[in-house]
């Protein structure tokens, strides 16, 4: 089973012609071991709370192809998690009537107005972007396995809708950032810590996508901001062992990011809810423990709210 795949983590490109949405959720697979591709549709919800969607295929573990849909969602008394695993095969890419990607229960529609639906045991997530996003094209993490983003976009107006099996539905607004993220190794094999950092509210759209490098305190990524990617080296990481409950520092060069968590959020182990195969799959590939955390984003002459997604790979 492949069970770990980047939180946060995107394709989602500014088109109007078909030729060029139809590769925009399409996986490109690779023979290699460690081959790991998804696509990350994270909701902020207007009303608090957060979803976040994922859909991806890997190598990663015995077997290859296999595809993965993962969510976490927090939408007023609601809180799901879910992941199901399927073998290479029983998930699909089909690029018409409309390219379709679909695995293990989720499923995007690409289109000027994408849609993503993701049907659960407690019930279907839907998420209807509004509106034609803004494409970015973020650089890629250097290191002995290269990280790559093809496919990066955030303030995304959409609305979302959970509906439980039983019970009334809950429908808000949402602001959606989607990234789609490919590697030939595991992330857990790139780094063993991940920190990804958005703004959600007024004050600019700020970003930072930053790895902690092996088992140091010292990191490699790039923030956004300004309308300007930069990569940056050498972050020095302070962060507490309650991953989403604690402050975390990012010390850059000539600035520090100081993240303060909110109440809220939600965190998730998924190969946890496999037993012994969980286990064993951890032992090889990492066991990933992911977190969304509603956060204050603070640095000299600037203060936001901001949410904060990390995996770490124990």
């Amino acid at each position: 089973m492949k069970a770990l795949l980047p939180a946060v983590l995107l394709l989602l490109g500014f088109a109007t012609d078909a030729a060029a949405t139809e590769a925009r959720f399409k996986p490109t697979p690779d023979d290699a071991d460690g081959y790991t591709e998804t696509f990350t549709i994270s909701a902020d919800l207007a009303g608090g709370g957060v979803a976040v969607v994922q859909l991806g295929a890997t190598n990663a573990g015995p077997g290859s192809g296999r595809g993965v849909c993962r969510v976490m969602a927090a939408a007023g008394s609601l809180t799901w998690r879910y992941q199901k695993v399927v073998a290479d095969g029983e998930w699909s890419y089909a690029p018409e009537p409309d390219p379709h990607l679909a695995i293990g229960g989720c499923a995007i529609t690409d289109g000027r107005r994408p849609v993503l639906t993701a049907v659960l045991p407690e019930g279907r997530l839907e998420i209807r972007i509004q509106a034609d996003p803004q494409w970015l094209q973020p650089p890629s993490i250097p290191g002995p396995h290269p990280y790559d983003l093809p496919g990066f976009a955030s303030g995304i107006t959409a609305t979302i809708t959970l509906r439980p099996a039983s019970g009334a539905p809950v429908s808000q607004g949402a602001t959606v950032h989607i990234e789609h993220a490919r590697s030939l190794a595991t992330p857990g094999e790139i780094g063993r810590q991940w920190f990804r950092l958005r703004t959600t509210g007024a004050g600019g759209r700020r970003f930072a996508l930053v790895r902690r490098d092996g088992e140091s305190d010292a990191g490699t990524g790039w923030v956004y901001s300004g309308g300007q990617f930069r990569p940056v080296r050498g972050v020095r990481i302070e962060a507490g062992e309650q991953v989403g409950r604690t402050p975390v520092t990012l010390r850059l060069e000539g600035r520090t990011l100081r993240l303060a968590p909110a109440q809220g959020g939600l965190t998730y182990a998924p190969l946890r809810e496999l037993g012994l195969l969980g286990r064993v799959l951890g032992a090889v590939v990492g066991d990933p423990l992911l977190a969304a955390t509603p956060v204050t984003w603070t640095e000299e002459g600037f203060a936001a709210d901001a949410v904060l997604e990390t995996m770490t790979f124990r």
